[in-house]
């Protein structure tokens, strides 16, 4: 018998000897029946052929929101750890919301640097480097011709924390000892730890 080999198809055999065929693609897998070439097979594989991503018949070619949803069945987006997939889903899922219906070849630097001034510098670094990852996608498709988030940007690290002051010192060893206890002596280290070169 000849096989007819189909791209997107997974075959395995089940724990009572069946043999079971799915189509997988965009994160969906899709039940084949009957046999590889019957007309039954092909008539459900070509359905699952022409199936859409998520998302994918209402955003229009070319806008952020068909730039995010491409990117989230590339292998790029794929590849990374499930939590990273979850946070950065998150960030493009409000990012989406905002501006989905804008042209991503549209997004000028100034808009970036407007973002960022209005968060913090963790949520402003964790967009950034959502952002990053979704132009060098949008470059390597053609949909952009220059990357936004390279250049000039505001500075997304922290001042710190600064130094203590003799008054806070002061206030801190006044403080009632059961709510000094645990850092009294994490503080105690750090004041008679002597200073490194």
């Amino acid at each position: 018998m000849t096989r007819i080999k189909l791209p997107y198809i997974h075959e395995f055999t089940a724990r009572h000897g069946e043999v079971r065929r799915y189509f997988r693609r965009f994160g969906k897998r899709i039940p084949l029946p009957g046999l590889p070439g019957s007309e039954e097979f092909m008539a459900a594989y070509q359905n699952a052929m022409a199936h859409k991503p998520i998302g994918d018949h209402r955003t229009k070619p070319g806008t952020v929101s068909a730039a995010i949803a491409g990117y989230y069945t590339s292998l790029a987006f794929r590849s990374l750890a499930p939590n990273t997939q979850q946070m950065r889903r998150a960030i493009y899922e409000r990012f989406r919301n905002q501006h989905g219906h804008k042209q991503i070849k549209t997004l000028p630097q100034a808009f970036i640097v407007s973002q960022l001034n209005k968060m913090g510098p963790f949520a402003a670094r964790s967009w950034l480097k959502a952002l990053r990852a979704l132009a060098q996608f949008c470059l390597t498709e053609g949909l952009i011709t220059a990357d936004p988030t390279l250049g000039r940007l505001p500075s997304t690290k922290s001042a710190g924390h600064h130094t203590w002051t003799e008054a806070e010192i002061t206030q801190f060893e006044e403080m009632p000892s059961d709510r000094q206890q645990g850092a009294a002596g994490v503080c105690a280290a750090a004041l008679h730890r002597p200073a490194t070169q």
